[in-house]
């Protein structure tokens, strides 16, 4: 049956029902547009943006926390291989390398010195274990692409895993010269160690997969992982149809962040001076942006000014032991406060082009692409941040002006980094809080860089804005109502509680309402006093109860009749409003405020596999391709499930050759861990087979699928040959080989020996193929019957349709 609207006790009217309510019966019909189904695939980084602070060695590391049963379907990484650094790198770009992926319980850092029991290239360290804790779940392989660009690994199926701590290793081996995908590649002769790049960060999460903590080994397993930073590893994974979950969706009132900026792609030259004036609102400061009033000076031509050579002095922070990366911290003659900043007469100047206030930086190292490095520090003006190398020429300097009216940071004709491009521009910053940023020569960017502002401590950055559409204004700061879940409604499970927080102070009354729906794009609320608020729960809607902020905040359960097995996958729409007396929105002299709104999905976890969660595995071989030591022999596989499935699962096996048979044909495994499974494959002609699809069927709870995967069939082993000793009428015959068939052609024979099949020393069959001139041709087949050994020497009887004078009998032993 569909989900009900939960039983709620009635509650004296209030102002804020009745004017969403009047509200809502303006909306137009309710759909659940953005509140729909199961968790979309998605992915997770062990930091994002990526973080960049040096290349290190080639196993990542990752400790992961999972909340419901998901499947990792591959990874992307940054590599640094491309013939660049100090020292280069050797050029691997385009070659094709092999990654390993392992799998423990628990930390993967807390078992960092283990080394994992596959493949056998690995040497073991002094005091290192070999083996447990780590499994080997899959092969996987990587074509290595130009930083910063990132590289994908590719895997042959997804990996299953359950709830839980989950320790997982990922070792980059060395692409192999041999490789048919690198065969032939014009950078094969290169092929090396590949090297991870890592850079500080920390713990990053999502509602169903955490990322504890993350380094990187060296993959011969030696020593204590790094210290100094995070791996950059982006997680693709993917959940099940019944996972419960909960997501923000739809902006409330208004979200004005202080910080602004604009991205310039590669190739861009920005020629557009600008002027950064601090103004007020009734919420907080803000910058007016508008076309910059102030020329561009050319450093010590202004005779008011100090003037210091920056690259001449010492640095407050260097990743590179150098004026490359690096900045250094001054002490202005007054001090400013950058909207949404505390005042400070500090001021750090970075190489890569841009001005922080505050203290010492934490990171002085380039952008590309990375906004963490504009946000999460203190107040700081992007002039031209991206990556700038004062050491390989130009000015890069310092005036402070003679009256402390104003400080000025300058970069002339200063190189991007191993290019030829350079850029000349300046920051100056004036004792009013004004600042002009000023360009001068700009040429076409070789590297990406950034222009704007961000008052740090990791202020919300909002949409790109473009900075030649002037005068601007920039956020006061303003933010709504913010509303989110404490937990994932799981069916029987706790009620989640429905938390509204970022009130401010002078809240006095705030409600929670529910709906089976939403209103598709949001209701503009101007019509009853709240431009610029929007309203996203449908109608009907009903209140679940009203309450009083403490502590900027007010919480209410979510109701415990949606935690049912019939509310499963019905999407419940929710969101909060607000009375205060901030003005911002005038309500009969009552501010109203709407937070954003949340979906909630209830569901029970249940995650059925899909055929390919199932992964039959050879540990001798690779990830694609079981192989078959020789005709007729057992193969032994490893079954794994990485699930969380405790009951008896059938698996029946088959092949694509009717007359392939499998023994046995089923067998029963619990799964959630490793099973050895041996199979046999059977056939009457077997010895001609070369490669044959195995398929399993799987059944069971939670569970109906199939599996394929290709089995190759090695040749017969080399062993000892037979070979023709003498015939019936005493004379040797010299015999040729070829495929099993000696053929005997006008009376001459050739010199070879009979390959054995099967067991050494047994010759199982042998087709003579006699031609006697106009005698015509005579096919004559023996089939032999051997003790395998090599003495005494096996007796094969012939037998032919084509009856000649005499019997052939060939007396055969072994070489």
């Amino acid at each position: 049956m569909p989900a009900q609207l939960p039983h709620v006790t009635p509650t004296p009217a209030s102002r804020i029902v009745a004017a969403l309510a009047a509200a809502a019966t303006l909306s137009p019909s309710l759909q659940a547009q953005d509140c729909t189904g199961a968790p979309a695939r998605a992915t997770l980084g062990t930091q994002e943006p990526f973080v960049t602070t040096y290349y290190a060695d080639n196993v990542a590391l990752i400790d992961l926390d999972v909340s419901t049963p998901m499947r990792i379907h591959g990874f992307d990484t940054l590599l640094y291989d491309q013939g660049a650094g100090n020292p280069p790198t050797p050029d691997q770009l385009g070659l094709t390398a092999e990654v390993h992926i392992y799998i423990c319980n628990g930390s993967a850092l807390g078992n960092s010195a283990a080394l994992p029991p596959f493949p056998p290239h690995h040497r073991l360290a002094p005091g290192g274990t070999f083996g447990a804790p780590w499994r080997h779940v899959a092969t996987g392989s990587v074509l290595v692409e130009a930083f910063p660009g990132t590289s994908h690994v590719h895997l042959g199926g997804p990996l299953h895993l359950t709830p839980g701590r989950h320790g997982i290793a990922l070792e980059f081996v060395p692409p192999d010269p041999n490789s048919p995908a690198n065969i032939g590649h014009p950078n094969v002769g290169n092929a090396g160690e590949l090297h991870l790049i890592i850079g500080g960060g920390g713990p990053n999460q999502t509602l169903l997969l955490s990322v504890l903590d993350s380094a990187v080994q060296d993959r011969d397993w030696v020593g204590a992982p790094s210290p100094n930073g995070a791996v950059n590893v982006r997680i693709d994974y993917e959940v099940g149809s019944r996972t419960a979950w909960w997501q923000p969706f739809g902006a409330g009132c208004y979200d004005r962040p202080h910080a602004f900026y604009d991205e310039l792609a590669t190739g861009t030259a920005w020629q557009t001076d600008l002027d950064l004036y601090p103004t007020s609102s009734p919420v907080g400061p803000r910058y007016l942006v508008t076309p910059g009033s102030a020329s561009y000076v050319v450093p010590g031509s202004d005779p008011t000014t100090s003037l210091h050579h920056l690259t001449q002095s010492a640095w407050s922070c260097s990743t590179s032991a150098s004026w490359d990366d690096a900045a250094a911290t001054f002490t202005m003659p007054f001090s400013i406060a950058p909207p949404g900043a505390p005042a400070s007469d500090q001021i750090s100047i970075g190489s890569n082009g841009w001005v922080q206030f505050g203290s010492q930086p934490l990171d002085c190292a380039a952008f590309y692409g990375n906004f963490a490095r504009l946000q999460d520090q203190n107040a700081l003006i992007a002039a031209f941040f991206g990556d700038l190398d004062p050491t390989a020429g130009g000015q890069f300097t310092y005036e402070v002006h003679q009256n402390g009216d104003f400080v000025r940071a300058t970069w002339h004709q200063v190189s991007e980094w191993q290019t030829t491009t350079t850029q000349s521009f300046q920051v100056t910053v004036h004792s009013s809080g004004n600042i002009q940023l000023a360009y001068d020569t700009m040429n076409p960017a070789a590297i990406t860089a950034v222009i704007g502002y961000s008052p740090g401590s990791d202020a919300a950055l909002p949409p790109e804005v473009d900075l030649t559409q002037l005068p601007f204004e920039g956020g006061d700061g303003g933010v709504p109502p913010t509303l989110f879940a404490t937990a994932r409604p799981v069916t029987g499970g706790p009620a989640p509680n429905l938390v509204t927080t970022d009130l401010h102070p002078t809240a006095v009354l705030g409600a929670t309402l529910l709906s089976l729906g939403s209103i598709p794009g949001g209701l503009d609320l101007g019509n009853i006093g709240a431009p610029g608020c929007a309203q996203w729960v449908g109608n009907p809607a009903v209140s679940l109860g009203l309450a009083t902020p403490q502590n900027g905040q007010f919480s209410v359960p979510f109701p415990t009749s949606l935690l049912t097995p019939a509310a499963i996958g019905a999407p419940v729409v929710v969101q909060s409003a607000v009375l205060d007396g901030t003005q911002v929105n005038n309500v009969g002299g009552l501010a109203l405020v709407v937070s954003n709104a949340a979906c909630l999905i209830p569901g029970d976890d249940a995650d059925p596999l899909t055929p390919d969660d199932l992964l039959l595995f050879d540990p001798s071989a690779n990830f694609e391709t079981l192989t078959q030591p020789a005709p007729g022999q057992p193969i032994a596989l490893e079954v794994f499930d990485l699930g969380p499935f405790n009951a008896g699962h059938t698996i029946t096996f088959s092949t694509d050759d009717p007359s392939v048979t499998v023994t046995p044909p089923t067998t029963t495994m619990n799964f959630g861990g490793v099973s050895n499974q041996t199979i046999q494959l059977q056939a009457p002609n077997l010895n001609s087979i070369r490669s044959v699809q195995l398929q399993a069927r799987i059944q069971g709870p939670n569970l109906n699928g199939i599996v394929r995967k290709q089995v190759t069939i090695a040749p017969p082993p080399p062993g000892p040959a037979c070979r023709v000793l003498k015939t019936e009428n005493g004379r040797s015959k010299r015999l040729r080989v070829s495929q099993f068939v000696l053929e005997e052609k006008a009376g001459r024979f050739w010199s070879s020996s009979i390959g054995a099949t099967g067991t050494p020393g047994e010759l199982r069959q042998l087709i003579i193929v006699s031609g006697f001139g106009r005698h015509g041709v005579r096919r004559i087949e023996y089939r032999c019957d051997g003790n395998g050994t090599c003495s005494p020497p096996t007796t094969c009887q012939g037998t032919s349709s084509v009856v000649q004078a005499g019997r052939w009998q060939l007396v055969c032993g072994c070489r």
